[in-house]
């Protein structure tokens, strides 16, 4: 993947970008999904500053519902489409996490057809992904019985560790949609490393505790066993592509407003920011 910088543009408050100091470089190891603290978060297009908090103690947080943003990036990666192999520039933004200590991280935005709030995606990540690659919706569809209408994007951390993006469709298809994810997302990771999908799949595991989301080998679903929208419905959950020893699914409090909770991954203790709802 290729990395390039542009000069830092002046950004409304929503972005609150910050002259920081440079990222974390690209883990150069193999490393393990056990090495990472991951969360998942559905923001119902809430502003970003939410995130700030969360950054200081997670590795990699995947946002569906993504504010949409139309200023300048900081700057721009270049992805991969998983199915043709076309470059895709995606641009990020230069935040700075809230609260002690103050450590700089990327936003990583990644639109969507239509471009509402409903339908980006994003990625938060104070460490310098290795790779990008993006798994068009078109490629997991078959119009007209299954039809996914969002992306799935993926971040490779170090040399062989993959955290893929996911929103479900929220309509009887959401089971589809993540065994067809799943599909893709196998053979688009690094051959011998680990993967991780994660976010809001829209399969209410309280109502359907054992989806038929196609799960093969040693392949491990993690959730909290509780609903993660305040409506009810245990939809915010992650398939490993390995067992995990020790990896507990935690809800946190939602800090703005959204009707989703925060769902936080990781085999140590709760972090300081996942606050118990």
């Amino acid at each position: 993947m290729t990395l390039t910088r542009r000069a830092a543009v002046a950004l409304p408050l929503l972005l609150a970008l910050t002259a920081s100091p440079a990222l974390a470089q690209p883990h150069s190891q193999r490393r393990a999904l056990q090495s990472y603290v991951a969360l998942t978060y559905n923001m119902q297009g809430k502003p970003y500053t939410a995130i700030d908090a969360f950054a200081i103690d997670h590795d990699v947080i995947a946002l569906q519902e993504a504010q949409k943003i139309t200023t300048a990036p900081s700057g721009t990666i270049t992805c991969t489409n998983a199915q043709t192999g076309a470059a895709v520039t995606i641009g990020y933004f230069n935040r700075t996490t809230s609260g002690r200590p103050r450590v700089p991280y990327r936003l990583y935005y990644f639109p969507q057809a239509g471009g509402a709030n409903a339908r980006n995606l994003a990625f938060a990540s104070k460490t310098a992904p290795a790779d990008c690659r993006i798994i068009p919706s078109a490629w997991m569809s078959t119009p007209p019985t299954q039809v996914m209408s969002r992306d799935v994007v993926g971040l490779r951390f170090g040399t062989n560790t993959w955290y893929w993006n996911i929103h479900s469709n929220a309509s009887s298809l959401a089971t589809l949609n993540v065994n067809r994810a799943l599909q893709r997302v196998r053979p688009s990771s690094t051959a011998g490393g680990q993967w991780a999908l994660l976010g809001d799949t829209n399969v209410d595991l309280i109502t359907n505790p054992n989806p038929g989301i196609g799960l093969q080998g040693a392949e491990t679903r993690y959730d909290t066993g509780r609903a993660t929208q305040l409506s009810g419905g245990n939809l915010d959950w992650l398939v490993a592509s390995v067992a995990v020893p020790g990896y507990t699914a935690r809800l946190c409090q939602s800090p703005s407003g959204s009707d989703h909770y925060p769902v936080e991954f990781s085999t140590g203790p709760r972090t300081t920011t996942c606050k118990t709802p």
